[in-house]
């Protein structure tokens, strides 16, 4: 009897907290809710984002809830698409690579830290490290520790792996948008 209560214990255990890897990559439709459209776009700019060779992180949540799960983050591919994104809402020419253009941005994804919660589904904390330069000129180096909760009900997500992923989507997107893009247009209007 104490063999079947153990399976069941272990059961429920391995129910809410996962046994799972999942691997986190750039998912367009996570941000496609908060995502800018029909924007006047600048069209005289060119900006290359500088292509990365793929990083991949594999970590744990910092809480208890959920340790049997890990996520196996595409560090370059996902800051860069982005951070591509972010810019795309109000740049015509957005592109990664690494040949020159009137915008240069080096940006790296150094490191994150999330935990599951009970009333928060997930809590993550973002590292990153962005250099602008504008024609060859270091106009901003800078990096941005960043941190963002989202609730189960804000998501459509069913599984914990596909709400994880949509959340590190969105928390670079929103980084991003609210803290980098600032920074941004304070730099390029010192360095007209």
């Amino acid at each position: 009897m104490k063999y079947i209560n153990f399976l069941i214990l272990l059961g429920l255990v391995l129910l809410f907290n996962g046994c799972m890897t999942t691997n986190i990559n750039f998912q367009e439709s996570s941000i496609n809710g908060i995502k800018k459209s029909k924007l006047n776009k600048v069209s005289n700019t060119s900006i290359n984002i500088k292509e990365k060779e793929d990083v991949f992180i594999k970590k744990r949540p910092d809480s208890m809830y959920g340790k049997a799960t890990t996520v196996n983050v595409n560090m370059s591919e996902l800051n860069n698409n982005s951070l591509k994104a972010t810019l795309s809402q109000y740049f015509n020419n957005v592109n990664i690579s690494n040949n020159e253009a009137d915008i240069v941005i080096s940006s790296d994804f150094l490191d994150y830290s999330y935990e599951y919660g009970v009333l928060e589904s997930v809590k993550l904390n973002v590292k990153v490290a962005v250099k602008v330069y504008k024609n060859n000129k270091l106009i901003l180096s800078k990096s941005y520790d960043f941190t963002s909760s989202l609730y189960v009900i804000a998501s459509l997500k069913i599984s914990l792996g596909e709400f994880t992923e949509e959340k590190f989507n969105k928390t670079l997107f929103e980084l991003y948008e609210t803290k980098f893009k600032q920074d941004l247009l304070k730099a390029l209007e010192k360095n007209k």
